[in-house]
């Protein structure tokens, strides 16, 4: 198991070995968006790392590539595509959180 905090909103969830950063957020009750259902296209999970990039599995050359597209590099991930492999501090940016009153 391994903690993940979601900044600022103070959150934190611990989650198994591999869980994406967007299940952890789900699971936190941090209301990322994501609209392309996890296949890496539309970059609005994106998510700031605050601390060892080594916390999370290794972004692949499609990712990379995606998040280039948005002027974004790591350590800036895509949450449906990072992976959890020990504890992880994320950024959520203020413009990417959804207000409570409008979560599903």
């Amino acid at each position: 198991m391994a903690k993940v905090t979601f900044r600022p909103l103070g959150r934190a969830v611990e989650v198994g070995h591999g869980a994406t950063l967007l299940k952890a957020a789900q699971s936190a009750g941090v209301e990322l968006p994501w609209v392309c259902g996890g296949n890496r296209i539309c970059t609005t999970c994106r998510c700031l790392i605050e601390n060892d990039a080594e916390s999370l599995s290794p972004p692949d050359q499609q990712e990379l590539e995606i998040l280039e597209t948005v002027q974004l590099a790591p350590p800036w991930r895509l949450g449906c595509q990072a992976r959890v492999l020990r504890d992880v501090v994320v950024q959520i940016p203020p413009d990417l959180t959804i207000p409570p009153e409008q979560a599903k």
